[in-house]
């Protein structure tokens, strides 16, 4: 503890000396016993004279900023490592003992020249400055770089042996840098580079690629990115050619180029393979053996649907919870309708905001007469368009009928469901419920595992032991609400 106290306090008084002419005026020559000779101006600022250093005293081998030297050893000696202490604080410091020549080969003497890596960890030794990324190099038994150094975010990565020259490409923030591979870039392909370069990158962007290498570590003449999209490439810089980039396969062979491009059911699946974004209401298409959307497809909620087998645009009036029945009709592409849009670009909106409402969209896809948005309120609209008259806005339910405009409140089952319609917050098990034309609760719900269940008619109690997969036999409380 001590040597190290004593290196902390140098390092502190060393930096804050400067050697001026003034400094000198006031100092004094005291009288010298030299056991041996002595060096002119030797002393601190070359100041006044000292005595050489003699066999076993401390020298100086090198000299650090603002460090003050101990001294140089008389003519027929070298200052040397002690022995067997190659991590002594003297080291530390450039330090070392005066030997006389023929015995300086039993002890490891310092080199007159500081090795790159030595020089570095010499100087950020005695630097106080500090930076994000700062590193402490570390050398191994030749004065070398070593392979791996790691700085103070707690990164490592690769470094030259002789020069110290970071590579940038192999920066990483988990576990050790793997420098068996960087250390030979210069022996490996261009695809090979790239390839490991990547390895250790955590940037993820739209387009990117991971390289596919041959046996020899050509890139292979196809690639393919993030966003299904495959390309061909020149085979030792790997130069990408813009005009072969399609959805699906391209062809790279010697013959001119051809595209296979993907059906819209395809694309719609690959796009979302790499996408990190969920919502309510999100689905993933099911395409069948010629690439076309299957009649029937589901979302996250439990509900099911039919959509057109070219375009996937879903029927909103046959969304169910459960299995849909797409039997009924030959599907056909359809232009959506404004209320079909609307609803469409909101489920890709991540923005909320207070009066946001989804649009309700009629067996015809035009709007229907009554909406709510997520303050609660309810408001009329005009069927085609979507055009809110204001003067209907109320909190609870709106009349929307020719008949003069009356606000009704509503019931459990109806407020239970228009929260639910409007959240973004999904959980196993939940359910959203189903009402009748009174704005009672369905006996039978159920919920997004596809389990059924009874539940009370008026305030959606759920009966836990009527609780199974698919359907639920409802008769006997149906039975008793009649009763009542």
């Amino acid at each position: 503890m001590l040597p190290l106290i004593l290196i902390c306090t140098i390092f502190s008084v060393g930096r804050a000396l400067v050697c001026t002419p003034e400094l000198c005026k006031n100092a004094v020559q005291e009288p010298l016993n030299c056991k041996g000779s002595i060096i002119k101006n030797g002393g601190f600022c070359g100041c006044y004279d000292v005595c050489a250093k003699q066999e076993g005293e401390e020298c100086q081998a090198h000299y650090s900023f603002g460090m003050i030297p101990a001294g140089k050893c008389d003519s027929g000696m070298v200052c040397t490592a002690p022995i067997e202490a190659t991590g002594h604080p003297m080291m530390l410091l450039g330090r070392g003992q005066c030997v006389k020549t023929d015995q300086a080969d039993l002890r490891r003497a310092i080199p007159d020249t500081l090795s790159a890596c030595q020089q570095m960890r010499r100087v950020r030794m005695i630097s106080m400055v500090v930076w994000q990324g700062w590193w402490m190099p570390k050398c191994d038994v030749n004065g070398d770089f070593m392979d791996q150094q790691c700085d103070n975010m707690k990164r490592c990565f690769c470094v030259d042996s002789k020069t110290g020259d970071v590579d940038k490409t192999t920066y990483t923030t988990l576990g050790a840098a793997n420098c068996a591979v960087s250390k030979r870039d210069n022996t490996m392909t261009k695809c090979q580079q790239k390839y490991a370069s990547m390895q250790f990158s955590f940037a993820i962007w739209q387009g990117m690629w991971y390289p596919k290498c041959d046996t020899v570590g050509n890139f292979e003449p196809e690639q393919c990115d993030n966003t299904g999209k495959c390309f061909c490439v020149s085979a030792v810089d790997g130069v990408v050619d813009e005009s072969t980039k399609v959805l699906g396969s391209a062809d790279c062979s010697s013959k001119k180029r051809q595209t296979l491009k993907k059906t819209k059911c395809q694309q719609k699946y690959a796009s979302m393979q790499f996408s990190f974004a969920i919502w309510q209401g999100m689905w993933y298409p099911k395409c069948d053996t010629v690439g076309n959307f299957e009649p029937e497809q589901c979302d996250n909620t439990g509900k099911c649907f039919c959509v057109s087998a070219v375009d996937g645009v879903v029927d909103e009036s046959t969304k169910v919870l459960g299995s849909a029945d797409c039997s009924s009709k030959k599907r056909q592409t359809l232009k959506k309708t404004k209320c079909q849009q609307k609803y469409a670009s909101m489920q890709f909106s991540f923005a909320i905001w207070q009066g946001m409402w989804y649009p309700k969209c009629d067996a015809l896809g035009n709007f229907m007469p009554e909406q709510c948005d997520n303050t609660g309120k309810c408001f009329c609209v005009s069927a085609v368009d979507g055009v809110v008259d204001e003067s209907t806005k109320v909190l609870g339910s709106a009349e929307c009928s020719s008949k003069k405009r009356q606000t009704l409140k509503k019931t459990k089952c109806q407020q239970m469901r228009d929260i639910r319609m409007i959240s973004f917050v999904v959980w196993k098990g939940m359910w959203t419920p189903k009402c009748d034309a009174l704005g009672n609760f369905m006996p039978e719900q159920c919920d997004n595992t596809k389990h059924c269940f009874c539940v009370d008619a008026v305030d959606g109690t759920v009966d836990v032991s009527t609780k199974v997969l698919d359907s639920a036999d409802c008769s006997q409380s149906i039975n008793s609400i009649t009763q009542s």
